[in-house]
């Protein structure tokens, strides 16, 4: 599993835009089961390119995320 994200990982981040529009209601979801405020800590594994990881920041909160996948991590880092 490993070796296929790490794969996959530069595909991905080239069309992140596409893959957040096409997740929108899973990040919905997530977003307004976790409600992330400032101070909150959020821990994301497997945080793919950072989505929920930016969104969460952006609200105020402090986020680590983790990935099988260095391409993502890097991705995310970026965002």
């Amino acid at each position: 599993m490993g070796r296929h994200w790490a794969d996959a990982a530069a595909s991905w981040t080239a069309h992140e835009a596409v893959f957040d529009g096409a997740f929108v209601p899973v990040t919905e979801a997530v977003l307004g089961a976790v409600g992330p405020r400032p101070g909150q800590r959020v821990l994301d594994v497997g945080c793919g390119s950072g989505t929920l990881l930016e969104t969460c920041a952006a609200l105020g909160a402090e986020v680590v995320g983790v990935d099988v996948a260095p391409g993502m991590v890097e991705a995310a880092r970026r965002r």
